[in-house]
């Protein structure tokens, strides 16, 4: 355990509630402290605080209302246990939307309109899926075909290991 590992478990156990240890300074929190900290910060031992202080930032941490004891007893029955559940990265809205376009492609399949993208996207409606679209484009990952406004547009994906795949052309 390095110096500072040792001075943030002696202040968890020592300090009284409200209580605050002034830990790093600069841009970032530094990261060894923060990997070690976590188990404390997620039982409520400690709470991390970052203040402005001119140009950066002065990361400190208080000391919370939970017990030290308990908090270390939850930890150690965590790692008896073995693995933990994995905490689930939510996909952002235009991800979905490619992933959707590029699901189409590779099955050969028409290009889902609007009304579709938003609802297996879970988006407000079609103006919302019309603007990923859209965004999509901008940023050069799709390329967009409209033949007729009685007939489906085709997509071409552009980047990824997908590339190249296309969405068929249907009348709707």
């Amino acid at each position: 355990m390095s110096a500072g590992e040792e001075r943030i478990f002696e202040f968890a156990q020592r300090a009284r509630p409200g209580e605050l240890l002034l830990y790093g300074r600069g841009d970032h929190p530094p990261r060894d402290l923060v990997r070690v900290m976590r188990p404390l910060v997620d039982c409520g031992v400690l709470l991390p605080v970052r203040k402005r202080e001119g140009k950066g930032f002065a990361f400190q941490v208080q000391r919370g209302s939970a017990d030290m004891s308990s908090a270390l007893a939850r930890r150690q029955s965590r790692q008896s246990r073995g693995t933990t559940r994995r905490r689930r990265v939510r996909k952002s809205s235009l991800t979905m939307v490619f992933d959707c376009l590029v699901r189409a492609a590779k099955a050969g399949a028409p290009c889902p309109t609007n009304d579709e993208l938003a609802r297996k996207c879970r988006l407000s409606g079609k103006l919302a899926a019309s603007y990923r679209m859209r965004r999509l484009v901008a940023l050069g990952r799709i390329s967009v075909v409209d033949h007729s406004p009685w007939g489906r547009r085709v997509v071409t994906i552009i980047t990824g290991p997908h590339a190249g795949a296309q969405t068929c052309e249907a009348a709707l």
